[in-house]
């Protein structure tokens, strides 16, 4: 383990005000600094490679944005909010960033679950939930998730929407 650079992304969480992403053992163990204000990690799983980045990007006063992507088995996310501008409300752009964080660690849980049941061979959970871009999710075959179309419910954020989709493949239904 890394413990120093680990120790540094919660430090950088800690001084922003942020919570901490949701990170396996394999991926909080892998953790390097990439950048200034980046992190990311990548381990070989028997499924194949997990991975993780986390990082402030942007320009000027009123354009940056915290970005998570995860790679972690067959669950793929794709997080950017705004943090860190002149004119936002830090406080609530952490409990929005916070929330979201909560929500990929509950998607990480249940496919944990469900792929221990053998329920998502050959699937992938793609999610996509930006402020500022297209946004969405939907169920990919491995190996297609470039010829995705996104599903959007106006009522829910993706990643939101993706656990829904989990707790109900979890309960079997099927979409």
């Amino acid at each position: 383990m890394n413990a120093s650079d680990y120790h540094d992304l919660l430090l950088f969480c800690s001084d922003e005000g942020l919570a901490a992403p949701p990170l396996s053992v394999a991926l909080a163990d892998a953790v390097r600094r990439t950048g200034t204000r980046a992190f990311g990690a990548s381990v070989q799983t028997p499924a194949g490679v997990d991975a993780f980045h986390l990082g402030c990007t942007g320009h000027g006063v009123n354009s940056n944005v915290l970005r998570y992507e995860l790679l972690y088995g067959p669950l793929a996310i794709v997080l950017s909010r705004r943090w860190g501008n002149a004119y936002d409300d830090s406080g609530d752009a952490a409990r929005r960033i916070a929330r979201a964080f909560e929500l990929a660690a509950q998607a990480m849980a249940l496919i944990d679950k469900l792929a221990d049941q053998g329920r998502l061979l050959g699937q992938r959970l793609l999610v996509v939930d930006t402020e500022n871009e297209q946004a969405g999710w939907n169920w990919v075959a491995v190996g297609q998730e470039e010829h995705t179309i996104l599903k959007r419910d106006d009522r829910l954020i993706p990643i939101r929407a993706a656990v829904q989709s989990l707790i109900d493949k979890e309960q079997g239904h099927v979409e």
